[in-house]
Formats: structure tokens, sequence, C-alpha cells
């Protein structure tokens, strides 16, 4: 029988807390999601991230290790509900999770929950999750430093999340098994000024979040002019009746490089 709605559940494990699963109905879902598992990780990371951001918290990194941790008990899950549609009976925490991630931490902790009939599933787990008291505090605590995310999607459409936290001392780092992040938003560049030989032009980046350095690179006709690579251009004879551009690249630790390119002018006078 399909879904009079979506439904969902969640529970949260912190080092020693459990928070009981809220279980819904178990008639199977009569459509499947589409978000694949690396857009379901990527979109829990950022939204993770991100609620942390708004809360003045710090990033937290991630880490290959952890991910294969949360993948490997998400993607159990799926299998198990696909087997047998039982979601608030399957969904469940990792009794091993403490002892598979990398040792030397000094937290740890875990958010499992599930969800069927969304369009956008990913994102509806972490609203689950911020919207319960026990998992807020684990996306928020300050102990954490890591992040290992696993999501599954099962036969019948439901989505299953994974969220494995632990800490570790600045001593301690998983540099070798990081993974980059990637920006919530960016922005294209401005450019504004005088489209005239001898005028100044500026370009403007309206905040990334999170914040990153920006490089400049102007161009014309889509070619980069050597030694342009200020904020500021000063139009120059070789740019009249062309158009001019600028590429932004934006830079941040623990995340990917991401360019931008402005509108091109019309062509200087």
């Amino acid at each position: 029988m399909p879904l009079t709605g979506p439904r969902g559940a969640l529970s949260s494990l912190a080092v020693v807390a459990l928070v009981a699963a809220f279980v819904f109905g178990a008639t199977a879902p009569a459509q499947a999601a589409t978000v694949s598992e690396s857009q379901g990780r990527t979109t829990i990371v950022a939204g993770t991230n991100k609620h942390r951001t708004a809360n003045d918290r710090s990033l937290l990194k991630t880490s290959a290790a952890l991910d294969k941790v949360a993948q490997a008990w998400a993607a159990s899950m799926a299998k198990a509900n696909s087997a047998k549609y039982e979601p608030g009976k399957v969904l469940a925490h990792n009794p091993k999770m403490s002892q598979q991630i990398p040792g030397g931490w000094t937290a740890a902790g875990e958010n499992v929950a599930y969800n069927c009939g969304y369009s956008a599933p990913a994102s509806k787990l972490v609203s689950q999750w911020k919207a319960s008291a026990g998992h807020n505090a684990n996306m928020l605590s300050s102990k954490y430093t890591h992040l290992g995310v696993g999501y599954a999607t099962d036969k019948y459409g439901c989505a299953w999340g994974v969220q494995v936290f632990a800490g570790y001392p600045s001593s301690k780092t998983l540099s070798s098994s990081a993974t980059l992040q990637t920006y919530f938003s960016t922005s294209k560049p401005a450019i504004s000024g005088t489209r005239k030989v001898g005028s100044k032009l500026t370009a403007s980046v309206t905040a990334w979040q999170p914040s990153a350095t920006f490089t400049y690179q102007w161009r014309r006709d889509g070619k980069a002019i050597s030694g342009a690579t200020g904020k500021t251009y000063l139009l120059r004879a070789a740019d009249k009746g062309h158009q001019i551009d600028v590429k932004v690249t934006g830079k941040r630790a623990n995340y990917v490089t991401k360019a931008r390119f402005s509108a091109k002018t019309a062509s200087i006078r």
C-alpha cells in the first residue's frame, strides 16, 4: 500500500545517551527516492556545517575513515529494510561504531534516521536531526572535530542517513583520509566602472558561505590579460573594441577551490 504522506523516524546516540526513535507506520512507499549516495552525503555534510556556522560553531572536518563506518551502517539498514519493510524495527545504532572509527578520539557520537516519500530526502534528514534536541546537540557539540556521513536508499525509496561524530585532540590528525568540502553558496563577481580606455574597472564579490580568500584574473575576450590580477583593472588601448570579464577564485582550507566568472562587459570604447 502507498504512503498517505511522507514519513520518517530518527534516533541519536551520544557517548552514553540514547534517544528513543519515533516510529511511524509500516506501509511501503510507492515511489523511490532519486538522490544518489554521493549527492546525499554531500547534502548532509553541507547542511550540518551550515547549521554549525549559523550557530557560531567551528566547521567539522570530513574523514574518509569515518565516512566508511557511517556508509556501511546506512547501507546495512537500507539492505535490511529492502528484505522486509519494517523501518521502525530496522532503525538502530551501530553497536561497534566506537570500535570501528580511528582510535585516539576523546568524544564520539552518532545520529541515525530514515524518511520515505520526500522529494529532497537528504535535506529532510538534516531537518529531522535539527528538529530533535538530542540529535541537534550532536550536530552542534563543540566536543567533535570530525564528521563521517552515510546515505543509502532502499528498494522502497526510503532514505537512510547516518552521521558519525568524533573529537580528536590537536595532536591527532586524520589528514591522510580527509575529504574536501564544497561551499554552501557562491556568487558571481560583478564589474563596475566606465567602459572607456583610461578608466578603471572594479570587481566586487558578494560574500561566500563560508568565507573565502579571493584572487582575480582579468580577461579580454575570454583570454587572461598578463599581469591583470588585482581587484581593479585600468583599461588600456589594447582593450578598445573588446569585451572584458574577470575570473574570481575562492580558496579556503579543507574546501574545494572554486572559480566564478563575471558577465562580459559591452565593447570597450
